[in-house]
């Protein structure tokens, strides 16, 4: 046991997205099924479980808090196309 805690001495300290990332590996390895990952805000504001969870494509829901920062999407728009086609009778009379 470690240190009088009555703990193994192999039993670290984790934060939850570490726990979150270790569990997911485990379940992955082992072949287990399942369909997405959700988790609360906890989990969501933490950088780490998403980006693991998109490095693997696995489909998820994290809460996030109200107070993390909206980034800018890492992909620009495509800029507005104007729509050629057919106009209404209204309107191609004013053209």
């Amino acid at each position: 046991m470690g240190g009088g805690t009555g703990l193994a001495h192999w039993i670290a300290f984790a934060t939850k997205p570490q726990l979150s990332i270790a569990m997911l590996e485990t379940a992955l390895v082992r072949g287990l099924p399942f369909a997405w990952v959700a988790a609360d805000a906890d989990y969501g504001k933490a950088p780490s479980p998403r980006a693991f969870l998109h490095a693997n494509a696995l489909p998820y829901v994290l809460g996030v808090p109200v107070t993390l920062p909206a980034g800018r999407p890492a992909w620009r728009a495509a800029p507005a196309r104007r729509r050629e086609g057919r106009r209404s009778p209204a309107l191609r009379d004013r053209a």
